[in-house]
């Protein structure tokens, strides 16, 4: 287990991102989940954990499709196991949205009951700043 002082170094030390709002432009839902996945992918990497999971995007998993999954890599069968979600939505979205919330719920309670977890990683975005 990784100690939060350990965590935050080696973010702070981490070269910023290109993903932020002063170079992005961002006009459709795609353009949004490009720059959220890598962000993403630029904290797994920080937090040294892009060993141990993975995302990937609009792939089918017991007939759910969100935009992003977060995998774990399994070292003893090979595969990996969906530990989370990302839902995209476009740019100015209102995210205050109870079908949007219960969309990302949806999403949570399948994980849960599917696979048997205490918790999942879930968010809802529209990568406004």
């Amino acid at each position: 287990m990784l100690s939060n002082e350990h965590i935050l170094e080696n973010v702070y030390r981490f070269p910023r991102p290109v993903v932020w709002k002063d170079v992005m432009e961002v006009h459709s839902e795609h353009d949004v989940q490009r720059h959220v996945m890598s962000l993403l992918d630029h904290v797994l990497m920080a937090l040294k954990l892009d060993h141990e999971l993975v995302l990937a995007s609009e792939v089918s998993v017991f007939e759910s499709r969100p935009d992003v999954w977060f995998l774990r890599k399994v070292s003893v069968t090979g595969h990996s196991v969906p530990i989370g979600v990302v839902e995209v939505k476009k740019p100015c979205t209102n995210l205050n949205n109870e079908r949007m919330q219960g969309q990302l719920y949806d999403y949570l309670q399948m994980l849960k009951s599917r696979f048997n977890f205490n918790f999942a990683i879930g968010i809802l975005t529209n990568f406004n700043l």
